[in-house]
């Protein structure tokens, strides 16, 4: 296609990250995995390049997001459980905690 990333395929990037997924016109688009040079993961759905309705995002701290994302950030329900022990289930607007939902303190 043009030069441009179409299908599925595996990519390196320069700065030690790597995506597994589906691609359409040189995008992350539809189902994919992506490691991230900082140890961060995502795996879910992709759109336009951007992280798209449901997907789990692991953090290299522990941390871990399993939501909606919507134009690459959280956005919708949602579930955080923290490394510390704190877990808050709810929505989220904007990739922020936003509107009803329950935090649990250890």
């Amino acid at each position: 296609m043009n030069g441009k990333k179409h299908g599925k395929g595996i990519y390196h990037y320069q700065s030690g990250g790597k995506y597994k997924g589906e691609w359409l016109n040189d995008k992350k688009h539809g189902y994919g995995v992506i490691d991230y040079a900082n140890g961060d993961r995502y795996e879910g759905t992709w759109k336009n390049g951007e992280r798209s309705d449901h997907g789990i995002y692991e953090y290299s701290n522990g941390d871990v997001y399993d939501g909606e994302w919507k134009r690459d950030l959280k956005e919708g329900h949602g579930k955080l459980e923290m490394a510390t022990g704190d877990k808050y289930e709810g929505e989220w607007e904007g990739g922020k905690k936003n509107g009803s939902g329950t935090y649990e303190f250890t």
